[in-house]
């Protein structure tokens, strides 16, 4: 399955493409299902419908080709809660041959332009002019001929799309610019300013706030003079009060939401009005750093952006608007504050906001997320440029800039390409002439009622709407199906959460449908509504399918996702193991394996890469926050919450590519080993390329090898990989920094941060390569440890440190992933391999929160785990509890003289004080193995030795006898006696189940041999069929001794009581032969081998049945007088 591609059409990437019916299935696939939505994904064949969607009365969805629609009743049901709808009179003329474009499948995104009512929606009945279209099908080439049509778009409107109006008010932009820059850097901040103004549309608002100690909002209608509104910039002023001293008063028109007219508007007007004032103003702007020594100049960003608010707030109501604030340095005085103006104070880092030694950082993010409420409220976007070497305070204002959807940039200066890449960037305009910007934006989503929505994780907020859809387990923001965005672009992507409702009907097989409706303010000023109808289908927890539609890539997208919005409350560390946790579970669920032998494991190719990105996300800036700063953290975490899944995966892990003479340029893997003296790389992290000369060539292009025409190769191999770098540098915003560095060199860090340490210090052999100084394990052994941990049985591990000379022990025993209210033990049985005669370790929190720590020795099946000595001395017993994983630490004495024991761990339920009952099946029952403390290795007791050749040998002899040799004799005695086969249909049909049951009685046998060596494992239903088994076969063997001769009016009798005891003997034995590949766990295809011959043998049996019971229903042939009929054998035995 191409995701990729299916992104294209639907704008949509999901982690599970098959979702399971039932909630604990769903909760069982680890990562959680969920949606990346590009809500305005672009797209050269979406339709733009020229009137308003149909909306099911019930339930709010959009009119879809998923819609069963009745054409001779003009009704349509809703696919969603299956209410009947009609059709409008201006949809007089559908038909199965006449759809709109809404209905058509390959359709399954629609934009409308709201607002364009027909005025004569009878008119024009044909709406399907092209015949191409008919029966719901459509070629690609008719998009231009349906766009084109005046014929369908007058059946819904018939007024014609126009240009923007010019007495249409367009979007606010308010400039809040920092006076504290130096004089070099500020110059080159107004040019930019001056030049994005050159190209606004005439109708675009705007307006200007300065700051320093104080705030000064310029009013641009004043003509006599420059006039400007002072405030003190170390005050806190509530909206009114703004607005109040700007003398801005709310009209009744304006409390009602209609658009104030632009005459009153002093401070924020038409560009066209004040482009002469504004102009000016700007040019004036000068450099009133003034500070004092061993001072920072005195800023008061967070009073500038209030006063912008307020502006805004006071003169326009639900209108697009940005305020873009351009700072170089931190808050030093008012609300927002970052640090002090002493230099001797030095600004927050991670390590201070750990230690709660910010002192104002959880005030200014308070007030900041006081603003993220006004901005969403008034649809306002804030917009962040900071250019400084220093911190500005964006770790603090990351809350309203990302809530509003608004742009983040930190760069190191106004005078580089990054910034006027950036600034310019956002003032594109399409070809209309409207800037490419979208404000204003509501995303609703409508799906069936056994889909629930949790949340949402991106530049959004919940708008706490509710319905039967919204499930009470809330991710991010969630308690809602619908969200609002400031703004939102084209490459904008939001992660959606969803859950299986708890009470499901349905059947695997059918299908589920889920809608995005996004309602968006377009550059032109009119809304629009795009509408994307996606369905998918229910499968079987079991099903194929499920492992099918697994989509790495947006997995981990998801992953990273949640794993920063967990950083915002939590530790690292926390994070980290949060992150692991849920790995060992994603491997364990669907890697392939035996249990307790981590050689064994495998992951299909449908889930290898999800290891490596969570290795990669592990290392990453978004989780190690080593060596950055809160601003730089916060950046990157709101970079990664608004990309879609290929630039979040690049984020992750970066690509590396490699240039060399061998041939073009090639994809080459994350790691130390790929760095060469005679190669190029390309390395791409998203925020910064790097173009890496391996040293060779770096030392020819130093020798000016490349300008002699006789080496052209070189020269092409010097300009290839910067022609890709500034292509990846073009197309990406914000600009990521490109560096050019040789091997060896300094710059080289940035490559060597991010490549796998698979050669390090530590390596015994390097071979003459580049390795890295780092105590980071590499991928190779994070992939080792995650193969042991995920064949673990009961989550669990042992560490330990032996000493020969004592034969002491120092252990620890842990188990992850621990419930409330559960025991955990660990145990040496010196005696066997079994639970009993074991000797126990024992832990629980109790009910009080403290821990419980003791020894107990087990000496029958029916134990409580008493408290009791141990056969050997137990020394510095304690455990502890640290979130959901419990530690038992203790120091032993080895029993006896080997270092060779067999050990058994185990969990139960706690009821008050008491410990109970451990699970009597699944992986509680084979928690068992062996441990070396001098080798430190470990086994599990069902992965070697002779117990595991015997089982293996006890499920292939039960396979072949019971499940295979048993149902052919049947098939040859029901079906061959009536062929001209003679006597040897029934010599056959004995001997297969002689041989069967003689193979049976040996199986049996050597399962009592596995309960002997295998104490404490009890595979119940496994062994009474076994016996079962045994039993009835033995009574059909005696029964042949016992056959009353044919003419007996026993015969019968006898005959229904061969038949049931023999067709229920097949029964159990094909039964018992899953029960044991459930026990045994080997290779999927042995398993589905088996079910390939029983099923062959049952279609078998079908098609002879078939032919039987046809032969018979024909009329026989008489028989010639005086010639006997042919003797027919005996029934079958």
């Amino acid at each position: 399955m191409d995701f990729v591609e299916l992104e294209t059409i639907e704008g949509l990437r999901w982690t599970w493409n098959s979702w399971p019916p039932f909630k604990p299935d769903a909760s069982a696939l680890v990562i959680p299902l969920s949606i990346m939505c590009t809500p305005l994904m672009q797209s050269s064949e979406l339709p733009l419908l020229q009137y308003d969607p149909l909306i099911c009365s019930r339930c709010g969805a959009v009119l879809n080709p998923y819609a069963r629609v009745e054409y001779q009743s003009r009704i349509w049901v809703c696919p969603f809660c299956y209410q009947k709808n009609s059709f409008p009179r201006s949809y007089s003329g559908i038909g199965e041959n006449n759809l709109p474009a809404e209905l058509f499948p390959t359709y399954s995104t629609v934009e409308y332009q709201l607002g364009r009512k027909s005025s004569n929606p009878t008119s024009n009945l044909n709406l399907n002019p092209n015949p191409n279209w008919g029966n719901g099908t459509m070629s690609s080439s008719s998009l231009s001929s349906f766009r084109s049509s005046s014929s369908l778009v007058s059946s819904f409107s018939s007024s014609s799309l126009s240009g923007a109006d010019s007495r249409v008010l367009g979007p606010a932009f308010v400039f809040v610019v920092d006076a504290c820059s130096a004089a070099e850097e500020l110059r080159a901040l107004k040019n930019e300013l001056l030049h994005v103004l050159a190209q606004l549309p005439e109708n675009t608002m705007v307006g200007l706030v300065t700051f320093d100690s104080m705030v000064c909002v310029h009013d641009l209608c004043f003509a006599e003079c420059s006039r400007v509104v002072l405030f003190h910039g170390d005050r806190e002023l509530s909206s009114d009060q703004i607005q109040e001293f700007l003398g801005i008063t709310r009209t009744k028109q304006q409390q009602l939401g209609k658009t104030p007219t632009a005459e009153k508007q002093t401070f924020l007007v038409p560009v066209s009005e004040c482009e002469f004032s504004i102009t000016t103003a700007i040019e004036e702007i000068h450099s009133s750093v003034q500070v004092l020594p061993g001072h920072r100049p005195l800023r008061s960003t967070g009073a500038a952006i209030s006063a912008a608010i307020g502006l805004l707030e006071g003169c326009l109501v639900n209108k697009g608007s940005r305020i873009m604030v351009f700072t170089s340095g931190p808050a030093t005085v008012g609300p927002g504050i970052i640090v002090n103006s002493d230099l001797s104070n030095a600004i927050r880092t991670h390590r201070d906001l750990i230690n709660g030694h910010a002192p104002y950082y959880r005030k200014s993010s308070g007030f900041y997320k006081k603003l993220s409420q006004r901005l969403s409220d008034a649809s306002i976007v804030l917009d962040l440029f900071a250019c400084s070497l220093d911190q500005v305070g964006a770790s603090e204002l990351k809350v309203p800039v990302e809530t509003s959807g608004g742009f983040m940039m930190l760069g190191e200066s106004f005078e580089s390409d990054q910034f006027r890449k950036c600034l310019r960037h956002i003032f594109n305009r399409d070809e209309e002439g409207n800037l490419m910007m979208y404000f204003d934006s509501t995303i609703e989503i409508v799906t069936t009622k056994d889909v629930k929505l949790c949340g949402a994780l991106g530049p959004c907020v919940s708008l706490r709407k509710k319905n039967s859809l919204v499930s009470e387990n809330e991710i991010g923001e969630g308690g809602t199906y619908m969200w609002k965005l400031g703004t939102l672009t084209n490459k904008t992507c939001i992660a959606f959460f969803f859950q299986v409702g708890d009470e499901q009907k349905v059947q695997p097989g059918s299908a589920f449908f889920i809608q995005f409706i996004t309602r968006y303010l377009h550059g032109n000023m009119g809304m629009r509504k795009r509408v994307t109808t996606v369905a998918r289908r229910w499968v079987g927890k079991h099903s194929p399918e499920i492992a099918a539609g697994f989509d790495q890539e947006a997995a981990a997208s998801v992953m990273a996702r949640l794993a920063i919005h967990r950083a915002e409350t939590c530790y690292a560390r926390d994070v980290i193991r949060w992150l692991d946790n849920e790995l060992i579970r994603f491997a364990s669920k669907f890697g392939d394996y035996i249990q307790e032998d981590p050689s064994s494991f495998r992951l299909s190719a449908n889930f290898s890469l999800y290891p490596q990105f969570m290795y990669h996300l592990r290392r990453s800036q978004f989780i190690d926050i080593f060596n950055s700063s809160p601003d730089e953290t916060a950046f990157f975490r709101l970079m990664l919450n608004r990309e879609g899944v290929v630039g979040s995966v690049i984020m992750i892990q970066p690509t590396l590519f490699q240039y060399s003479f061998d041939g073009p340029p090639v994809p080459v893997l994350l790691d130390v080993r790929s760095i060469s003296p005679d190669v190029i790389l390309l390395f791409d992290s998203y925020f910064y390329v790097v173009i890496h000369y391996g040293s060779k060539i770096a030392q020819w292009r130093k020798l000016g090898y490349d300008r002699d025409p006789n080496n052209e190769n070189l020269r092409k191999l010097l300009e290839a990989p910067e022609l890709d770098a500034e292509q990846v540098v073009a197309e990406r915003i914000p600009v990521p920094k490109l560096i050019k560095c040789d091997q060896h060199s300094s710059q080289a860090r940035f490559l060597l941060a991010k490549l796998n340490p698979s050669v390090t210090q530590h390596s015994t052999h390097t071979d003459g390569m580049d390795f890295i100084f780092t105590d980071d394990f590499s991928l190779q052994v994070f992939i080792e440890h995650l193969q042991t941990l995920a064949v673990q049985v009961l989550d669990s591990s042992i560490h330990w440190n032996y000493d020969p000379s004592s034969q002491l022990v120092q252990l620890a025993y842990r188990k992850t992933g621990v419930a409330p209210s559960t025991w955990i033990s660990w145990a040496i049985n010196p005696t066997t391999r079994g639970m009993v005669g074991s000797q126990a370790l024992v832990a629980f929190q109790g009910t009080d929160g403290s821990m419980t720590v003791y020894t107990s020795p087990i000496t029958s099946y029916q134990t409580q785990l008493q408290q009791g000595s141990l056969s050997f001395p137990v020394f510095d017993l304690s455990a502890m509890q640290e979130n959901c994983d419990m530690i038992i630490f203790a120091t032993i004495q080895l029993p006896g003289n080997t270092t060779m024991v067999n050990h058994v761990w185990q969990e139960g339920p706690v009821y008050g004080n008491v410990p109970g009952i451990h699970a009597l099946s699944g992986a509680n029952m084979q928690s068992f193995g062996s441990i070396d403390f001098l080798s430190k290795k470990t086994a599990a007791t069902r992965g070697s030795g002779k117990s595991w050749d015997m089982k293996t040998v006890d499920v292939l002899v039960n396979t072949i006898s019971w499940g295979t040799l048993m149902p052919i004799g049947v098939i040859i005695a029901r079906y061959l006696k009536a062929s001209n086969t003679g006597p040897a249909w029934f010599y056959l049909h004995v001997f297969c189940q002689c041989t069967a049951y003689a193979a049976g009685v040996f199986g049996r046998a050597t399962d009592l041999i596995l309960d002997y060596r295998s104490l404490g494992i009890q595979h119940t239903i496994h062994r009474y069929i076994g016996i079962a088994l045994i039993v009835s076969a033995t009574l059909q063997v005696l029964a042949l001794f016992l056959r009353p001769k044919e003419e007996h009016k026993l015969r019968q009798i006898w005959n229904i009581y061969h038949h049931l005891i023999g067709y229920g003997t097949i029964i159990l034995g094909v039964f018992n032969v899953f029960k044991g590949f459930d026990i045994l766990k080997p290779q999927k295809k042995w398993k589905i081998i088996y079910i390939l011959v029983i099923s062959g043998l049952g279609i078998i049996s079908v098609g002879l049945e078939f032919i039987m019971t046809y032969v018979k229903s024909k009329p026989k042939k008489a028989v010639v007088h005086g010639q006997a009929p042919p003797n027919p054998q005996e029934e079958e035995a």
